[in-house]
């Protein structure tokens, strides 16, 4: 499963660079979206393991980060934190 993510992350890194070198459509940024909503929880869910906590990786939540972006992980760290 890190595998999968850590491709995801090495796949938003090299979008970003493209879309940085040349005008970026709405597809691009959409993948964009995606996989940073997507990167953001792997490393979220990593960082939290450093103190003891994790976001559950089921369907939904890759689902939920997909659609919401980079702000739904921050959601979703932050409800852990609070116990919900």
């Amino acid at each position: 499963m890190t595998l999968i993510f850590l491709v995801a992350f090495i796949g938003l890194i090299a979008l970003i660079v493209w879309s940085s070198l040349h005008v970026p459509g709405k597809i691009v940024k959409f993948c964009i979206h995606v996989l940073g909503g997507i990167a953001g929880l792997w490393l979220t869910n990593l960082l939290l393991g450093m103190f003891g906590g994790t976001i559950p990786i089921n369907v939904f939540t890759v689902a939920f980060v997909a659609l919401t972006g980079f702000p739904g992980v921050v959601v979703l760290a932050v409800l852990q934190f609070l116990g919900i």
